[in-house]
């Protein structure tokens, strides 16, 4: 019987050290990131691309998704501030009769930016493929990432 308590013990005990671990770990990242995370388009640096990353165009109440609208709003902005040159619109298009991009780049052309400013991955299943594609397709080392 004892045996078994001290398993119990030691397992929730290891069980709360990896949740205190993660906990720590987050409240790390999230400091780091701090100064390179904002929703205001001045404090951000002046840089050629804009890497917007795609999110289904319906969402699940069957209108447009909001927040994929938020992330072109954000996009828009940024152009006109004049904080990027080019946005690359990075999303899914595997299914057939889906292309995140190319509706990315209608409603961002509905908010003002003009086509020839948008360039178009369709290789970006996940954030992480949009990022190395970003690198390593389209030659982008410095980017402002839309979320």
């Amino acid at each position: 019987m004892r045996v078994l308590l001290a398993a119990i013990l030691l397992v929730g005990a290891l069980a709360l050290l990896l949740v205190l671990l993660a906990w720590l770990a987050e409240r790390r990242l999230a400091h780091f990131a701090a100064p390179y995370v904002t929703a205001d388009p001045a404090a951000l640096p002046e840089i050629e691309v804009a890497l917007v990353l795609g999110a289904a165009p319906i969402g699940p109440e069957g209108g447009p998704n909001r927040y994929l609208e938020y992330r072109l709003d954000a996009a828009a902005a940024l152009w006109r501030a004049g904080k990027v040159k080019y946005l690359l619109v990075s999303g899914d298009r595997r299914p057939p009769d889906y292309d995140e991009p190319s509706v990315m780049r209608v409603r961002l052309a509905a908010r003002g930016v003009p086509e020839r400013a948008i360039y178009r991955d369709f290789g970006g299943q996940r954030t992480r493929d949009s990022v190395l594609r970003a690198r390593a397709v389209f030659g982008q080392r410095r980017l402002i990432i839309v979320s």
